[in-house]
């Protein structure tokens, strides 16, 4: 049986109350089954005394352990969507949540990747490499809207997903992305980093498995960094939508 719906003290409550009851009756039932009719009548005052007494205290600690395991699991079933450096969505949680927005709707895909990022490590070391990945992450994550998420894909690359957007607004944001990456501070050494990104931008389509967006976008992402790095491509047009 699921108890995972034990969640807050209330919830402890309603199931020491529920178990309380169902106690009282499965006790009558027994000794009615066990002693009959007339012996249950004499001892009817303890039939319903015991299960009262016993029963709520027993069953309060049963409900606060689940209730504690419901609140440990939730909170671990949070900390593996999130990429402990940076803390935001990790590849599992975008697979896991893209499919459910695109049965529903439609959404665009945004591949990112910072710019230049092995000369960053080289000049400046993996520390640096480090603040600079979790600088761009919570740029990312700000710039977003209250329904887009942002996930880190694996190295200094990252995904973002607008939901229920059209060609004109995915790019809008792809650029606000990129301007606002342009525009983050990471100083090392004294010196600020230089820190770019290039987009690549698929728009998905009902008829488009998410792998075919995914694959999509990632191509347009090649060329971003293939024509200059620093710009945003959108996939289903060759040209470039912004260099400067």
């Amino acid at each position: 049986m699921n108890f995972s719906w034990i969640k807050s003290q209330r919830d402890v409550a309603m199931f020491v109350c529920a178990g309380t009851a169902i106690a009282l009756a499965a006790t009558h039932m027994i000794a009615f089954v066990v002693l009959g009719p007339a012996m249950l009548f004499q001892i009817l005052e303890l039939m319903i005394i015991c299960p009262i007494v016993v029963a709520p205290p027993m069953l309060y600690i049963v409900g606060a352990a689940m209730r504690a395991e419901t609140l440990m699991r939730t909170k671990l079933n949070k900390a593996l969507e999130r990429h402990f450096l940076n803390q935001i969505y990790n590849r599992k949680y975008f697979f896991d949540r893209i499919r459910e927005v695109l049965d529903d709707q439609e959404a665009a895909i945004f591949m990112m990747d910072i710019d230049h990022f092995k000369s960053i490590n080289d000049q400046f070391g993996h520390m640096v490499g480090d603040r600079v990945i979790h600088a761009v992450a919570q740029t990312l994550a700000k710039t977003a809207c209250a329904t887009d998420f942002i996930v880190r894909f694996g190295g200094e690359e990252f995904v973002a997903c607008l939901i229920g957007a059209n060609t004109e607004g995915a790019v809008a944001l792809a650029e606000r992305f990129r301007r606002a990456v342009l525009n983050t501070e990471v100083y090392a050494q004294g010196t600020r980093v230089t820190v770019a990104i290039s987009i690549g931008v698929g728009v998905a389509q009902h008829n488009l498995a998410l792998e075919d967006v995914v694959n999509i976008a990632d191509q347009a992402l090649l060329d971003a960094k293939a024509t200059g790095s620093n710009k945003v491509v959108l996939a289903d047009q060759p040209r470039t939508l912004k260099v400067a």
